[in-house]
């Protein structure tokens, strides 16, 4: 289709590593452990600029009529050293040129922590929620490849 929106895909992105963040640490083991339930949960991590929380209250009307939209999917993810590793696919082009430009240089993890899958009754300890990329904001991860 001519008004398609046109897509890349950004592959070998630092999205997590292990040590002490907000509070939690995070082995080896926790990473793995995203790897392990990654493709199993019934849902596909999603590329998103910036965080929920915090982010202006007017925005929480246009969400509930609209929803928030991806920008983005985690297609695959593995571990490389203490790094897990992602690659990306369907960012949107003008975002993924921003990204590449520098404008959303940080990269900040979401993750649930014993995350339960309703569909199938499995629990899994930790599973990659969301890649947030960051503008103005820093993450509290700061040691990952911008």
């Amino acid at each position: 289709m001519a008004d398609e929106l046109p897509t890349i895909d950004i592959k070998s992105v630092e999205v997590f590593q292990t040590g002490r963040w907000n509070g939690d640490s995070y082995e080896l083991s926790d990473l793995q452990a995203m790897v392990d339930a990654f493709g199993k949960v019934g849902f596909e991590p999603t590329v998103k600029a910036g965080h929920e929380e915090g982010q202006e209250q007017g925005a929480e009307v246009r969400r509930k009529l609209f929803g928030t939209p991806a920008l983005g999917y985690v297609k695959r993810l593995y571990l490389t050293g203490n790094k897990l590793m992602a690659d990306l696919a369907q960012v949107p082009a003008r975002f993924g040129q921003l990204i590449k430009s520098g404008a959303y240089k940080r990269i900040s993890s979401e993750i649930f922590w014993s995350y339960l899958d309703e569909a199938t009754g499995k629990k899994w300890s930790r599973v990659l929620k969301a890649v947030s990329f960051l503008g103005a904001d820093i993450p509290a991860l700061t040691s990952l490849k911008a």
